[in-house]
């Protein structure tokens, strides 16, 4: 079973609730499941974080963690300690939606899925767009980074290595988190850019698309 977990934040603004018109048509072949998690606000702690001299409390400059990227980390983790019981596990973020049609989608995520199992895969995006990397022949490509976290797949053996990891290891920025954890561990990326963030991002705060 793949489950899908759709990290919501203000599930009223234009750009979530469009994210959600796009995702939960990919029932019943993807389990679709919804997290509000109201932004957060306070201060992120500080002697928890890998970079402690980079915490502020309000949007600062480029580098800087905030508590939008606190609560994002927040949210994913929520996500992968309430909703790890399924074969494969999605995370999609408030702004995400696809780009091609939802059976295409579903088809490109179950290929996904073998791809992972064939190639000792523990952390997969649907939406990265790496200009800087030469891509494989094939659908997928190893890569060392992922700095796109909108939509993302995670086999059930990395389930109790994420917890752990939520758990016990200093938080980040969300991406630079999983960069960090799997580190020694094959990542990829899906050659085609299969989704997409639209809005104004809640964290960066700018128009993304």
């Amino acid at each position: 079973m793949i489950k899908l977990v759709h990290l919501l934040c203000v599930p009223e603004h234009e750009r979530e609730v469009n994210s959600v018109k796009c995702l939960e048509q990919l029932e019943p072949e993807i389990k679709y499941i919804k997290h509000v998690n109201p932004p957060y606000k306070e201060k992120p702690p500080v002697k928890t974080c890998h970079r402690p001299h980079a915490v502020t409390h309000r949007q600062g400059q480029r580098g800087q963690l905030w508590c939008g990227h606190y609560g994002a980390f927040l949210a994913h983790k929520r996500a992968v300690i309430e909703e790890f019981d399924a074969d494969f596990l999605m995370i999609c973020e408030c702004d995400c939606q696809i780009t091609i049609p939802h059976l295409d989608f579903i088809n490109e995520v179950k290929e996904a899925c073998q791809f992972i199992e064939q190639e000792n895969i523990s952390y997969l995006s649907f939406g990265n767009n790496e200009p800087n990397i030469k891509y494989s022949s094939g659908k997928f490509t190893v890569t060392p980074d992922i700095f796109k976290t909108h939509c993302i797949l995670f086999p059930k053996k990395t389930k109790d290595f994420l917890i752990n990891s939520f758990n016990n290891a200093p938080w980040d920025n969300i991406d630079f988190f999983y960069n960090r954890i799997f580190r020694d561990r094959k990542i990829a990326i899906s050659n085609q850019q299969l989704a997409v963030q639209v809005g104004e991002s809640l964290i960066d705060i700018k128009i993304k698309l």
